[in-house]
């Protein structure tokens, strides 16, 4: 009885690890298409926001480009660009803003989930699993069809 008790609490702990993987899997799709759609928006003068066409704002974007991730903020010579618009960019960009603190949230998410699986010592059979994917994905675009 003790033994079944064990076997049944680990794989409730082994669910809750795939639910978790599951859940951060879909995240990280949704957040990889906000940032691809930024990427896109970004990249064409026609949809990109007028507030990052400014020339203005050329030393500043390559002073981050260049320091990104630890841009030291007390360096006020090449942000005061930003400053001056700091209006616009917050009414034009909320949207990228929230997207990147999103990224941000996912990767320490993703580093806790990550290093709990690797704690726990799991074997996880991604073959089996991958060819049971398959096989459930073979029967319902291919097969499934076929009688209904």
């Amino acid at each position: 009885m003790h033994r079944s008790s064990a076997v049944t609490s680990a794989s409730i702990y082994e669910r809750k690890f795939a639910e978790k993987l599951t859940i951060l899997n879909q995240r990280g799709q949704g957040i990889l298409i906000r940032v691809y759609n930024i990427k896109k928006s970004c990249l064409d003068p026609n949809t990109r926001p007028a507030c990052l066409s400014d020339r203005t704002l050329d030393s500043a974007i390559k002073h981050i480009n260049k320091k990104f991730p630890n841009v030291d903020t007390k360096d006020k010579s090449h942000l005061t660009a930003i400053s001056s618009l700091q209006k616009d960019i917050m009414q034009h960009l909320p949207n990228y803003y929230h997207t990147f603190v999103d990224v941000m949230e996912f990767r320490d998410v993703t580093n806790e989930v990550v290093t709990s699986v690797a704690t726990s010592q799991f074997f996880f059979d991604i073959v089996s699993t991958a060819l049971q994917l398959m096989h459930t994905s073979v029967l319902q675009c291919c097969v499934l069809p076929l009688y209904v």
